[in-house]
């Protein structure tokens, strides 16, 4: 194990690193914060506002995963320069965790977002060992932001909390990791848990603390961003409209902002590389026909490829990549159009998409591009192999659309087989409508699937969902583009964390 000395020594190295004057001469004046690399470790500890929702039998399950989305994870498939996993966990042989956490709510927070589900200061003072040791030789980034499970209290109380979270804080600062620390969100108004004169005045309070605590440290240490800028409401108190799926929890709105935000404001800046995980991927594509070449797929259950007209983008044409399918969800009341058009790196390579067609009001509906069956790729000697999907895709015009989850489905018996590993998931429990979704791309990657016994391959599913409500009232036709995806071996996700 490297110590925190070295560490601290490489930490320091970073700073000022990769800063080039500009061409037309002169000096730049290189930043007080480190610049990292490429794959640089984001590890954070977290509540039920970063991580919620549990799919998976606790204890016996070989992979189980949260239901919803993070905003790191959202970052990462924005701008994937950073190591990014919440790799499900074998929940049947996990060992127990540091108390006071239980072993039932500490399974599934394995990788970047250690986040479980109700913990107050206690819990993250209990992971900051495992979080250390996470970490390994190189210094990485620890994204931290004071849980709203402790708030509670009076100003004796609060002290005492905020210097739990200071000796939490220096715990990583000390090991030679960097912090990206935020503020603790708002909350509702009126909401029966959170919302006291004495919450609002405690939530200030830690949030200034926090200030105060990167000001001392500066941007060598720590780099503070006030969240508070994307969630509040015009009345300077409680969470923006739309953003929270009940009193507390996200919808994927307020995690995007948040995304969004952290990138802008922090991770941008800490990770200014030119190249990025998807265009630096060497391993084999072990995918059938990853760049969508040629036509003669299918189409089911609401999708048609019909004659050209005035929906087609320009030099498209209605069909669905060989090998490759498109289809909508039963009962659905909207329709959509499947094309192909030429990507324009050439090689025969096509960009698959999709036109949604909305005729209902107040649903959301889903749509998936797929490859064959369970069990359509092959991996040759699939018990014991990992397995992760990535799909870039790419929503020119929308309203309203959910971010797309990317699942990957092992056939076989026994172990992993039929299991649903999922990134950015949509759950109807958690609202997964994200909105600023237009013009963006994604590059969307699953966790990785460990093929169980009697495992000989998977399938691989993107995920489209549309809020057509919002897509009627905005006037448009909302378009998803997908131009490749992949599929790839990989080592067992845990090795990376030092698990």
């Amino acid at each position: 194990m490297v110590s925190a000395a070295t560490r601290k020594r490489r930490l320091a190295s970073y700073i000022g690193a990769g800063i080039v004057p500009p061409d037309q001469g002169g000096e730049v004046t290189p930043p007080e914060y480190p610049t990292f690399p490429l794959g640089v470790k984001v590890i954070s500890a977290g509540d039920s506002t970063k991580g919620r929702g549990f799919s998976g039998a606790s204890p016996g399950s070989a992979q189980a995963y949260s239901n919803n989305v993070s905003g790191l994870m959202l970052m990462h498939a924005l701008h994937p320069v950073f190591l990014a996993n919440e790799f499900p966990w074998d929940t049947s042989t996990d060992p127990s965790p540091p108390p006071p956490a239980t072993q039932g709510n500490l399974r599934w927070t394995r990788g970047i977002s250690m986040a479980v589900s109700g913990s107050g200061i206690n819990v993250h003072e209990a992971l900051m060992p495992l979080i250390v040791s996470m970490f390994g030789e190189d210094p990485g980034i620890f994204y931290y932001r004071p849980t709203v499970n402790s708030v509670g209290g009076n100003p004796t109380v609060i002290a005492a909390t905020i210097a739990r979270i200071i000796a939490l804080l220096d715990i990583a600062r000390n090991a030679g990791e960097y912090i990206v620390l935020a503020t603790m969100p708002p909350w509702a108004a009126g909401s029966p848990t959170w919302d006291s004169a004495e919450n609002r005045a405690n939530r200030i309070t830690i949030n200034q603390a926090m200030a105060d605590y990167a000001a001392m440290h500066g941007q060598s240490k720590v780099m503070f961003v006030n969240l508070d800028n994307v969630f509040l409401a015009p009345d300077g108190i409680y969470m923006k409209s739309g953003f929270l799926n009940d009193d507390v929890h996200f919808r994927t709105t307020a995690a995007l902002a948040e995304a969004d935000y952290l990138w802008s404001e922090a991770f941008s800046k800490l990770i200014p590389v030119a190249d990025d995980q998807w265009s630096a991927e060497s391993r084999p594509n072990i995918h059938t026909n990853p760049t969508f070449i040629g036509t003669g797929g299918s189409v089911a259950t609401g999708v048609t490829t019909p004659a050209a007209d005035g929906d087609l983008p320009s030099g498209a044409s209605y069909a669905v990549p060989a090998s490759w399918r498109w289809r909508g969800n039963t009962g659905q009341t909207s329709s959509g159009k499947a094309f192909v058009r030429p990507h324009p790196a050439g090689g025969g390579r096509q960009i698959t998409g999709l036109i949604v067609v909305p005729a209902g009001v107040g649903t959301t509906e889903k749509y998936e591009l797929l490859i064959g069956g369970t069990g359509a790729v092959a991996v040759a000697s699939a018990p014991g192999q990992f397995v992760e999907t990535w799909f870039d895709v790419t929503i020119p015009v929308g309203a309203e659309f959910c971010t797309p989850p990317a699942i990957i489905q092992a056939d076989g018996t026994g172990g992993t087989g039929g299991w649903n590993i999922r990134a950015l998931n949509w759950d109807s429990a958690y609202t997964n409508i994200s909105g600023n979704t237009t013009g963006r791309r994604w590059r969307v990657k699953s966790s990785p699937l460990l093929m169980g016994a009697g495992s000989t391959g998977f399938k691989s599913i993107l995920q489209v969902w549309v809020d057509q409500e919002a897509a009627l009232a905005a006037g448009v036709k909302p378009i998803i583009e997908v131009s490749e995806m992949r599929s790839t071996i990989v080592s067992d996700p845990r090795t990376a964390y030092n698990l």
